[in-house]
């Protein structure tokens, strides 16, 4: 069986299926050096079939951590794509707040917002933590700057590019009103999703489950919210109440009557 084309539908749905493996769940990501001299350039495959990034690190370089500051050295090695973009929150930049930071996120959508930043849209995306397992993944990308890399696999070789579209992440449980207002502002034009079905709190007729613990809390004050549905209903409430439009509430998520 011949392996698919070049630009066919099928190879560009086994790239993004190697894509969205790749850092499906530890956003760290390290540029290691303790290796040997391979014997092929950078995205070339030897003769074992192995394929290096590394061969122009100076071989007792150590681990280098990535961060902002770590990404001119990434550059002049020539081993990844890197952000060449400003990734300060400007005052005209328009944000997407992202509820559910996970691998799908980061290895899709992210991606794609990143090629379309580095052709100059001015666009960003703010992860958006709610609950407190989202904490790991808060501190993980916090601690290299929001960065993280993406490895993938095609027809046409291999890749290795570090994404810059995350500026921020905000971490709900630590404030929830601080995040509440973060949506609420004039800047947020997309509040997008991907939660999974559970996330959504709907019961077996598809429905809003009152039942739900999360959701009796919204019940309760939804100026203090719990589930995702009530951080958007309250950041919403806000911009009603400060005549400033409304963003757009995108769900991600493949749900039942989902676009």
């Amino acid at each position: 069986m011949s392996s698919p084309g070049q630009n066919s539908p099928l190879s560009a749905m086994v790239e993004d299926e190697e894509r969205s493996r790749t850092m499906s769940r530890n956003p760290s990501s390290f540029i290691t050096s303790d290796v040997s001299e391979p014997d092929c350039t950078p995205g070339q495959a030897s003769e074992d079939g192995t394929v290096s990034t590394m061969s122009k690190i100076p071989e007792k370089s150590g681990p280098l951590q990535l961060s902002t500051s770590n990404l001119g050295l990434l550059n002049e090695q020539g081993l990844v794509q890197i952000p060449t973009y400003s990734r300060e929150i400007d005052a005209d930049r328009n944000l997407i707040y992202h509820l559910g930071v996970g691998g799908f996120h980061r290895s899709h959508q992210a991606v794609y917002l990143n090629d379309s930043m580095s052709r100059g849209e001015n666009w960003g995306l703010v992860g958006v933590g709610i609950l407190p397992f989202d904490l790991k993944m808060y501190e993980a990308l916090k601690s290299q700057d929001y960065l993280y890399t993406v490895m993938s696999r095609g027809s046409t070789g291999f890749g290795c590019t570090v994404v810059g579209s995350i500026l921020d992440f905000v971490y709900a449980p630590d404030d929830v009103q601080g995040a509440v207002e973060r949506l609420a502002s004039e800047q947020c034009k997309i509040v997008s999703l991907t939660i999974t079905e559970k996330g959504y709190c709907w019961d077996t007729e598809g429905h809003v489950d009152k039942e739900n613990p999360l959701v009796k809390r919204d019940l309760v004050d939804i100026t203090a919210p719990a589930s995702a549905l009530g951080f958007i209903v309250s950041a919403l409430k806000l911009r009603k109440e400060r005549n400033l439009k409304p963003f757009t509430v995108l769900s991600c998520d493949n749900i039942p009557e989902n676009g």
